[in-house]
């Protein structure tokens, strides 16, 4: 978490154009993912404020989350935090419609494919 924290505090050393890819290194990880899911949750001002109003880079902590994703809830929630905070993600519309679509391309794909799966690795 002090790691994330240090992301978008410009006294860190962190630059602030890696920042996003600070966040998505912590996120792809197994455990990272919940921590980085509950930071944007909680700092998507901050966020949005150590960055201004650039839409691709705030952007890209909502992308990352969202390769992550592959349950209804984790959708629901995403689309709850993108909804309340939606003044200062206006500029950022289009990808969180894309990661959006691309959270329920992943449920879809894990719903017609888990029994496949399961069989499979069960062998």
């Amino acid at each position: 978490n002090r790691y994330l924290e240090w992301s978008i505090d410009e006294s860190s050393g962190i630059r602030r154009q890696d920042s996003s890819t600070v966040f998505a290194s912590v996120a792809h990880t197994d455990m990272g993912y919940y921590l980085a899911q509950r930071f944007f949750a909680r700092n998507i001002r901050r966020i949005y404020k150590y960055h201004g109003p650039k839409a691709t880079r705030v952007g890209r902590y909502i992308a990352s989350l969202a390769e992550q994703m592959i349950y209804d809830d984790e959708l629901v929630e995403l689309k709850r935090v993108t909804d309340e905070n939606g003044d200062v993600l206006n500029d950022s519309k289009l990808a969180i419609s894309q990661s959006l679509e691309s959270v329920a391309v992943n449920i879809a794909w894990l719903q017609n494919n888990y029994e496949t799966i399961s069989k499979t690795l069960s062998l």
